[in-house]
């Protein structure tokens, strides 16, 4: 008797013990090692987003050694005051851009230079563990290119990108251009599509290298002004101490054309072109929002056209100053 109320006391315990668990499991939901209740399960599913703004505001004087890129070089100094004004919002996986600026170039000879130019730009980003994908569109009214081109601009990209690690990423890119200029310039109208790759690389917490690559093919509504380039780039960026950023950036940009040149008895090759740029910069934060800018520049052209072989040399001052929540959102 004592055996079977010894076993019936056992089996009430069990009971218990299972209906005690099963209300514990509907008040929570187990994980491995831990139990959370459901409420904070969806309260970490939530997407914590950061959003800043800024606007930077910036006045700067250049000299040029030959401005138009001309044979015959034509110095001239240059001042162009700028407000950029950006916003930004960011997530773990998200960030959205949106970007506008404008500056006024006067310059103290006669030049196409001369203007007013606007900059749209917007663009959004996914990222999904060590990948990420960012589509950008871009409107540049009365803007320059690297060509020095003065005209408008539409640029779609789309990008690629790969983080390997914290200090190691890599993007390949599509992007797909339309240029447009004044009417008596018309011909030069194109289409520009490109695509390419960039690597970045930093060294510690002060030393960052890019490098990349770019092709794109000009087509144009005159068939002279068809051509088919590659830009190879590199560039370094140091931090000096936490308020000065010293910079240096090199790019060659060889370039073949459509239409053919004369070389003298009857002899005529396709215009071949040979560019190298070299760019250095010191920045100073004087304060939080209050700071200056030296750069040098020395560009150089060489081609079988002798009429397109040219140097310049340009150096330029900038400050600016920057009201915000945030970094400095700029094109």
């Amino acid at each position: 008797m004592k055996i079977k109320l010894s076993v019936l006391a056992v089996l009430v315990l069990l009971i218990a013990s299972t209906g005690l668990r099963a209300q514990q499991d509907e008040k929570s939901i187990s994980v491995p090692n831990q139990t959370v209740p459901a409420k904070k399960i969806k309260e970490t599913n939530k997407e914590e987003w950061t959003k800043t703004w800024s606007v930077v505001v910036s006045y700067t004087t250049t000299f040029d050694s030959n401005l138009d890129h001309e044979i015959e070089p034509k110095k001239a100094f240059g001042f162009v005051p700028s407000v950029t004004a950006g916003y930004q919002a960011r997530s773990k996986r998200h960030r959205l851009r949106l970007i506008y600026g404008i500056a006024a170039s006067r310059y103290t000879r006669s030049t196409e230079l001369n203007r007013v130019g606007q900059y749209l730009g917007g663009a959004y980003r996914f990222s999904f563990g060590r990948w990420s994908l960012e589509t950008e569109g871009e409107a540049i009214l009365k803007g320059t290119n690297e060509d020095r081109e003065t005209g408008n601009q539409f640029i779609f990209t789309e990008k690629l990108g790969y983080r390997f690690n914290n200090k190691m990423r890599a993007s390949i890119y599509y992007a797909y251009r339309i240029k447009r200029f004044a009417q008596e310039d018309s011909e030069r109208d194109s289409v520009n599509p490109m695509y390419g790759f960039k690597f970045s690389r930093e060294f510690g917490q002060k030393l960052k290298w890019d490098i990349g690559y770019r092709y794109d093919e000009n087509r144009a509504v005159s068939p002279r002004q068809n051509y088919v380039r590659s830009t190879y780039d590199t560039s370094l960026t140091y931090q000096l101490t936490k308020k000065d950023l010293i910079s240096a950036d090199a790019r060659f940009r060889p370039r073949l054309y459509e239409r053919a040149i004369n070389l003298g008895g009857g002899v005529r090759v396709p215009r071949r072109d040979r560019k190298y740029s070299y760019d250095f910069a010191w920045r100073r934060d004087v304060s939080d929002r209050f700071g200056f800018e030296l750069i040098y520049g020395y560009e150089t052209q060489n081609s079988n056209d002798a009429d397109k072989i040219y140097r310049n040399h340009q150096a330029g001052f900038s400050i600016f100053y920057r009201w915000g929540n945030g970094e400095a959102i700029m094109p």
